[in-house]
């Protein structure tokens, strides 16, 4: 919503495409999140949870993030970029649904 409390333009062509297609009010398809970021992304967080002493301003949050980054393995982030080929084989055979990814 904006300010004036009206729905964005982008809300209202949504629906209105939504309510003129031929399936009507149909679910959204099935879009597993294959982005390997996602993963250094959770190892990151799961690394700043387990200090000793959290940051305690976003100064000290991004000295610390940057700390955290600069640790990750670049092997680490080639065998996540290797491993693509792995997720997509997965969620066709999965037929969209579900994986161990």
């Amino acid at each position: 919503m904006l300010e004036s409390g009206l729905p964005s333009l982008g809300v209202q062509a949504f629906n209105r495409r939504r309510s003129e297609s031929p399936e009507g009010n149909t679910k959204p398809a099935n879009s597993p999140d294959l982005n390997p970021i996602e993963y250094l992304r959770d190892s990151m967080d799961l690394a700043l949870r387990h200090q000793e002493r959290q940051p305690t301003n976003l100064q000290e949050l991004a000295m610390e993030l940057v700390r955290i980054w600069g640790e990750i393995l670049q092997r680490d982030i080639r065998q996540l970029a290797l491993s693509m080929r792995r997720r997509c084989a997965a969620v066709i055979n999965s037929g969209g649904g579900h994986t161990r990814y």
